[in-house]
């Protein structure tokens, strides 16, 4: 009984990787959003407030986040000197890449603290002054 027993549960495993292998396959194919590096400055905020939204609440492990951190910090600094040469539409991307970083799970207590006073120092407790 025990070989029967052992039969049907090695069946039944194998019929999930089955079908757990055809929903992957089924996935559409995303585009990779990191590739090793830490380039994210002022030219690609809205790149990395993508990233961060695509795994919100499960950071992969090669992704080191005191480094989106610093990716982060940089561009609010460049916010806060407000270079003549920001992109279009700085103002609103920082403004989604700090909620997206404090809906997330990426940042230490301290990290949220200061991603939280940079937004209220540029954006505020209420709606946004230019999109309501």
């Amino acid at each position: 009984m025990r070989l029967a027993d052992a039969n049907q549960q090695i069946d039944s495993l194998t019929s999930l990787a089955n079908n757990l292998q055809q929903s992957l396959d089924s996935r559409p194919e995303v585009p990779t959003l990191f590739h090793g590096t830490y380039n994210f400055r002022r030219k690609n905020v809205t790149e990395l407030s993508q990233l961060v939204s695509r795994y919100l609440e499960d950071k992969p492990s090669n992704i080191d986040g005191n480094r989106i951190y610093d990716c982060v910090r940089s561009c609010y600094n460049d916010l806060e000197r407000g270079f003549s040469d920001n992109p279009q539409h700085y103002y609103l991307d920082m403004r989604m890449l700090l909620a997206t970083c404090l809906a997330s799970t990426w940042f230490s207590n301290n990290q949220r603290t200061s991603l939280q006073s940079w937004y209220n120092a540029h954006f505020g407790n209420g709606p946004c002054s230019i999109c309501g």
